[in-house]
């Protein structure tokens, strides 16, 4: 037996995935919200949850929370549900940590966020609502 935390979507797709009919249902699908559980129901019996590729792109989703004369403060969030927060200097396009997004113990988001903020800085603006992706 598997034990699995499943969201409600996840859930509901398992549920229609068990009511077809062998041979009707497709033989793979990925769940939503769940980039790394596939269900594979091509076996005659025997629906199969197995680890799907993981994406391998990045995507950095950043967002200004406040702003005075000197900085702004933004909002960096990945896509895991987790976010962290930097200080963007205005006179000399420095970011400084604020605090570290949870699970990314290198840097990672935080030094996208930073150098996309930093690109914006440069053509003289710094937006409200920005992203990063690879």
């Amino acid at each position: 037996m598997l034990g699995l935390a499943l969201g409600t979507a996840q859930r509901e797709v398992l549920e229609w995935l068990l009511a077809q009919p062998r041979g009707d249902a497709p033989d793979t699908i990925l769940l939503p919200d769940s980039p790394q559980l596939r269900v594979d129901s091509s076996k005659a019996d025997v629906i199969e949850l197995r680890a799907a590729a993981k994406p391998t792109g990045l995507a950095v989703a950043i967002i200004k929370t406040a702003e005075d004369a000197e900085s702004a403060t933004y909002r960096f969030e990945g896509s895991a549900y987790s976010a962290g927060m930097l200080r963007f200097s205005k006179q000399d396009g420095q970011a400084t940590l604020l605090s570290a997004m949870p699970g990314d113990e290198k840097g990672h988001h935080f030094d996208r966020a930073a150098a996309k903020l930093r690109k914006k800085w440069r053509s003289g603006e710094l937006p409200d609502v920005t992203e990063w992706a690879s």
